[in-house]
């Protein structure tokens, strides 16, 4: 780009050179315009370069969230299935019990509505927990 602007000083709208000398003041112009773009293309690298650095940590705090969320759900289900077992087996279940059933369930959905992009997999929570 710093050539153009050069080439561009040196040449007429015809191609042909310009016998007028550049004098300093309009050369001094063009070199603090160079200077600034310089320091615009240094700032845009560097957002750059912070930006790529930013999306790696999105990211692994993104896998980080999935594998969490997997873990819970998988949690959610073993609890399911045990209560229900104890449902089936016509087991006595406190009521202490029964509350960190419903507890862990809430718990579970309130996980799911504030994980972002799972709103389909919270409907299907919903669903199959009726609720």
């Amino acid at each position: 780009m710093a050539v153009l602007i050069c080439c561009s000083i040196g040449l007429s709208a015809g191609g042909q050179a310009i016998d007028e000398k550049v004098s300093d003041e309009e050369h001094r112009e063009i070199l603090g315009m160079l200077s600034n773009i310089h320091h615009l293309e240094l700032q845009l690298a560097g957002r750059e370069q912070e930006s790529k650095y930013l999306n790696t940590i999105l990211e692994e705090q993104e896998g980080w969230c999935r594998a969490q969320l997997s873990y819970n759900t998988q949690l959610l289900q073993i609890v399911r299935t045990q209560h229900q077992l104890l449902n089936g087996c016509n087991v006595q279940i406190t009521p202490e019990l029964l509350t960190l059933y419903r507890n862990v369930e809430e718990r579970s959905i309130s996980e799911y509505s504030a994980y972002p992009g799972s709103e389909v997999q919270f409907r299907v929570l919903q669903k199959t927990l009726g609720v």
